[in-house]
C-alpha cells in the first residue's frame, strides 16, 4: 500500500504544510484526488474523527459539490468547530491510488516531535533488529501510528478497547498491523504495568502522552532496555483541565522519580499546543 516504511521516516512527524481533507467515497479518492490529500470518507467520520487535524489548526476539505452545504454546516456546527474550509472537487486531479504510508493530517505530541533525532539515533544503533515500542495510556494511538509506519514494533497500551479498535483498523490501512499490537489494560495498582506487557520483554522506547499513573511509574524503569529512552508529556499542577490532582504531575516529580535510575536528558515544563502546561521529560536508562 503506498509508499515504503522508509519513505514516511524521511517525511518526518509533521504534517504537510498544506492540509487536504478528501471525504468522497475511497473509491472515488483512489481514481484522482488532489496531490498530498488524506481520504476519510463521510460515511466513516464519526469513527474516524481522531485522524483529522487539531481543532485550531486551519485545513481544507474537498466533497462533492452537492455535499458542499452539508459538510460545511456540519463542521461549523461543532461545539469546537474544525477551522475547516469546504470546497467542491476541482476536475483536474493530479494524484491517484491511495495516500502515502505514514501520511497523516494530524501531529504528534510536541515532545514526540522534538525528540525524533534521538528516535532515529537509537533506531540506527540497534540496527538490524527492528526496535520496540510502548505507548502506555495511547488513547487512538496517533503517537503509535507514526511510530509504527516508521518501522518500529509497537505496543499500545490503554483502558478503552474501542480506542484501541480505532487504532488497529489504522494500523491495517497503513498496511503495519503486523508490528503495530494493542493491550486493553486498566492500571490500578503497583504491578499492572508489569503484569500487562513483561511478557513482551524490554523496550527501546516507552511514550507516556496525557497519562499518569504513580503506582506503576517505576516499572517503567523495569521495561526498558539499556540505552532506551523514556519520553514523558502529560499535564502539570495548576492546569485548568484535569483539576484532579491524582491526573497532574507536581513540579520536578520525574525527575525525583526517576533521577537514581535513568539518565535525564531533558527535563521542562512548556506550554503545550493548547496552552496548558505540559511536562517535556526525556531520559535514558544507563547501559
Amino acid at each position: 500500500m503506498g509508499r515504503s516504511p522508509l519513505f514516511a521516516f524521511l517525511m518526518g512527524f509533521k504534517p504537510p504544510e498544506q492540509l487536504i481533507l478528501d471525504v468522497r467515497p475511497e473509491e472515488d479518492f483512489l481514481r484522482g484526488h488532489l496531490r498530498g490529500a488524506y481520504n476519510v470518507p463521510w460515511a466513516d467520520m464519526a469513527s474516524r474523527g481522531f485522524e483529522l487535524p487539531t481543532r485550531s489548526t486551519p485545513f481544507t476539505v474537498c466533497c462533492a459539490e452537492e455535499d458542499l452545504d452539508e459538510i460545511q454546516e456540519w463542521f461549523d456546527s461543532r461545539t469546537k468547530p474544525w477551522m475547516a474550509t469546504v470546497q467542491p472537487v476541482p476536475e483536474e486531479l493530479p494524484e491517484e491510488g491511495p495516500s502515502a504510508v505514514g501520511h497523516f493530517l494530524f501531529s504528534v505530541s510536541p515532545l514526540l516531535e522534538d525528540s525524533e533525532y534521538l528516535l532515529e539515533e537509537l533506531r540506527m544503533r540497534h540496527l538490524p533488529e527492528v526496535p520496540k515500542a510502548l505507548d502506555v495510556g495511547c488513547g487512538s494511538g496517533r503517537e503509535a501510528i507514526l511510530l509504527a509506519t516508521r518501522g518500529w514494533k509497537v505496543t499500545a497500551l490503554d483502558r478503552d478497547q474501542r480506542a484501541l479498535d480505532r487504532l488497529g483498523t489504522l494500523a491495517e490501512r497503513q498496511g503495519c498491523n503486523e508490528i503495530c499490537g494493542s493491550v486493553c489494560c486498566t492500571l490500578a495498582d503497583s504491578g499492572d504495568l508489569l503484569a500487562a506487557v513483561e511478557e513482551l520483554g524490554h523496550f527501546q522506547l516507552v511514550m507516556v502522552n496525557r497519562h499518569l499513573h504513580r503506582p506503576t511509574l517505576l516499572e517503567i524503569v523495569d521495561l526498558l532496555a539499556p540505552g532506551g529512552l523514556l519520553l514523558f508529556h502529560t499535564f502539570m499542577e495548576g492546569c485548568s483541565h484535569p483539576k484532579d490532582p491524582e491526573h497532574l504531575l507536581r513540579p520536578g516529580e520525574l525527575s525525583r522519580t526517576f533521577g537514581n535510575a535513568l539518565e535525564l536528558l531533558r527535563d521542562e515544563e512548556l506550554p503545550g499546543e493548547d496552552g496548558r502546561v505540559m511536562s517535556f521529560f526525556v531520559a535514558r536508562k544507563r547501559s
